[in-house]
């Protein structure tokens, strides 16, 4: 998305046009973390693997608030406002 922001910016002449000093940069990407949220972002309705991915988030990813795991890193209160209601009564 950043990148999307930039690009856009330059398109629009509000920067100048340069590289990305960060494109080359390798991300950490623990597996477990991943398949953790996916699977509490495919199922929101499983409670153990929401918790499970709550528990992981908070360890290993600083999420502290209802709000951060359902909306930022779950993203399903983007898409169903329902099941985002659902999971903040579990996870809270």
């Amino acid at each position: 998305m950043a990148v999307d922001a930039l690009d856009q910016a330059v398109r629009r002449g509000l920067l100048p046009a340069s590289t990305s000093a960060t494109a080359r940069l390798r991300l950490d990407v623990d597996p477990a973390i991943e398949a953790a949220q996916d699977a509490a972002a495919t199922a929101p309705t499983d409670t153990a693997a929401v918790l499970r991915y709550r528990d992981i988030a908070r360890v290993h990813e600083q999420a502290r608030t209802t709000a951060d795991l359902v909306e930022r890193r779950m993203r399903i209160g983007l898409l169903d406002r329902s099941v985002a209601a659902q999971l903040a009564r579990v996870l809270t």
